[in-house]
Formats: C-alpha cells, structure tokens, sequence
C-alpha cells in the first residue's frame, strides 16, 4: 500500500482528513504516521501525549496498521 492508496480508502470509509497527520510529529487531536529516520510510528497523539504508540520497520505495515484503526 502506498500513501496515496491509503488516504484514497481513508476517503471511501469517510474519514475526514483533519483526524489524521503524516507531517506532524505531536498534532492536536489527530492519529500520525511518522518516519523517524528507522522506523514508522503510528500513534495517536492528544496534547502533546502520545497515546498506543506502534512500531514498524515496514511502511506498508504502518499504513495497513493505521487503516485498521481508522
């Protein structure tokens, strides 16, 4: 899966693109897909707080991953 096919099913399911970030690392109110220079991380951040932070060295497992919690 590539970026554009997720925020393409992202679309589909209805979910607004403001509930979701690529670019920033500690967002308001937003579920993040960021690269850290080794390893994607998906997580959903409130505040400045980082909530279920998850771990992938693969880009397609960290989209799939946020797909499945969108």
């Amino acid at each position: 899966m590539t970026r554009q096919e997720l925020i393409n099913e992202l679309n589909k399911k209805g979910i607004p693109q403001d509930m979701y970030t690529f670019d920033e690392e500690y967002p308001h109110d937003k579920f993040v897909l960021f690269f850290n220079n080794k390893q994607w991380n998906v997580y959903y951040c409130e505040k400045g707080i980082k909530f279920d932070e998850k771990s992938f060295l693969s880009e397609k497992h960290a989209y799939s991953y946020l797909l499945s919690l969108l």
